[in-house]
């Protein structure tokens, strides 16, 4: 099922892709939200270092990709929002072939510079002290590189923008038998009135999936994600299983000593906290709508995470669902 919790999958594969991606994420002294092609992948915001190696199968597209990575530095010392030389931010792709030959790929390795004032690369790897790889078996680091000011939204709704930056790197990946993302040609949102209705509608949908339990109408609603799920994790042309695997553990409508949170009415929708994707092209209630609570308790125990877009016959539909 389509939560946070952590469920056993079926590993067989079948017809595997001939490429794996994965980004591999390390950050010290800084909250940070990580996008590719947009959406959302990861999301840090503790007090402590971050690492994180989400997949780039759902997201990525043959060609130009955009690594996106929204941050604020913190000091834990002097318990502040400010930047130091301790904020450093290590990015890279991990390219695996199907015969497991493995290339890693350095798309940005560097900290904050106190004398200039910001994050800068470096020549070498921090960790290791290698040169730099910008090229390795399918992947391409172009050579544009933006750090530019950003606010940055909390999870809790503040938005902090003094140091807040957004780092911006464009890779080329040369692999024709990658899947165009379903939000390749989504239009910008703009939150309004008329948007929110539509979103409250797809999510009405996708709740009714999961109260009454329904496989068919969850399977409609997720038909982008499962299909490229069943492409990453190699089920191609057995959709089905593709569907159960996706749907291991509790039944949609709650397992035991669990029940779904009601959604909010229509109008209280119109004012609560959105998400977006940093391109605009996706969005989702930030305080997930389509919540399981404890049935004795009331407290919240998992949330559905999917992002919508909108269509072409302007119908929000299921675009990305972040990796768990």
């Amino acid at each position: 099922m389509t939560t946070t919790r952590s469920t056993a999958q079926d590993t067989t594969m079948f017809d595997r892709p001939d490429n794996y991606y994965s980004l591999s994420v390390r950050a010290e002294n800084m909250f940070a939200r990580v996008y590719i092609n947009g959406a959302p992948v990861a999301y840090h915001g503790r007090l402590r270092d971050f690492q994180a190696n989400p997949s780039m199968e759902q997201v990525m597209r043959h060609g130009e990709n955009t690594i996106t990575i929204d941050y604020e530095p913190f000091n834990v010392e002097t318990e502040s929002f400010t930047p130091h030389d301790g904020v450093r931010l290590e990015l890279a792709i991990r390219h695996e072939t199907q015969t497991r030959e493995v290339f890693r790929i350095d798309l940005f390795n560097g900290r904050f510079n106190p004398q200039t004032q910001r994050l800068e690369m470096s020549d070498t790897n921090l960790t290791t002290g290698r040169p730099l790889v910008l090229a390795a078996g399918t992947v391409t680091v172009q050579p544009q590189l933006s750090i530019e000011p950003q606010p940055f939204p909390f999870s809790s709704g503040r938005t902090s923008s003094e140091f807040s930056r957004r780092l911006t790197v464009t890779v080329d990946i040369d692999d024709p038998s990658a899947l165009t993302p379903p939000f390749e040609d989504a239009p910008v949102l703009t939150d309004s009135p008329e948007m929110r209705d539509k979103l409250y509608d797809a999510y009405t949908r996708f709740y009714t999936a999961h109260v009454n339990n329904d496989r068919a109408l969850y399977a409609a609603q997720m038909r982008e994600v499962i299909d490229r799920f069943a492409y990453v994790r190699g089920y191609k042309g057995r959709e089905e299983e593709a569907l159960d695997a996706t749907l291991s553990g509790p039944p949609l409508s709650g397992g035991e000593g669990e029940e779904l949170r009601p959604l909010p009415s229509r109008s209280a929708f119109q004012t609560a906290r959105l998400s977006f994707g940093s391109n605009m092209r996706m969005v989702r209630a930030s305080d997930h709508p389509i919540m399981y609570v404890s049935s004795q308790t009331g407290k919240n125990i998992a949330g559905v995470g999917v992002f919508f877009c909108m269509g072409q016959d302007s119908e929000m539909f299921i675009c990305h669902q972040p990796p768990r």
